[in-house]
């Protein structure tokens, strides 16, 4: 997923059960209102469980890079790992709604492996505004124009060097799927 937006869901905004996942540029910004909601902007599991209590195990590769990971919850990114099985993830240079004590210590936030680098964002009160794809308010996905991710990071060169909307990005870009219009 390249400049990709998943906006708000009344269940996850994306679930991975095992596989292989890529994310660059890309904004998961669940903020569901419209009724009950039961899932954060991003799952990543490596295990299910049947009815009768059989665990099933998939080993899971997953990054996310130059990203957004937000919503209304206190957590949007939900981490369910089974220490049998391989759990590959990693967070780099993105901003991120998470706890940062999780029930049952899945992770940690000092874990190097799985959040890469210093250019890492936590749990701040990041504004959206609506966009020109989006332009309902309740779906905003658009940085405002005071949000601390705007020219946050260093442009990877590998990266895309344009948004989702085809704004060109500078050396220094926002984070996620959209610069500032």
């Amino acid at each position: 997923m390249t400049n990709f937006i998943s906006g708000p869901a009344g269940v996850y905004g994306l679930y991975g059960l095992g596989g292989n996942y890529e994310a660059r540029n890309s904004t998961f910004l669940n903020t569901w209102s419209y009724s009950s909601r039961g899932g954060t902007a991003v799952g990543l599991s490596n295990f299910f469980e049947d009815g009768s209590g059989t665990r099933y195990t998939r080993p899971i590769s997953a990054s996310f890079y130059e990203c957004i990971v937000d919503g209304s919850l206190d957590n949007e990114v939900s981490l369910a790992i089974d220490n049998g099985e391989d759990f590959d993830v990693t967070f780099e240079k993105s901003a991120l709604t998470i706890d940062p004590n999780p029930e049952g210590e899945h992770y940690a936030l000092t874990d190097v492996d799985m959040f890469v680098g210093s250019d890492l964002f936590y749990n701040q009160n990041w504004g959206y505004e609506p966009g020109p794809l989006l332009p309902n308010s309740g779906f905003s996905y658009l940085p405002d124009s005071v949000n601390a991710l705007i020219n946050a990071v260093l442009r990877d060169p590998a990266g895309p060097q344009y948004d989702i909307h085809g704004t060109f990005r500078n050396n220094y870009i926002t984070l996620g799927a959209t610069e500032p219009l």
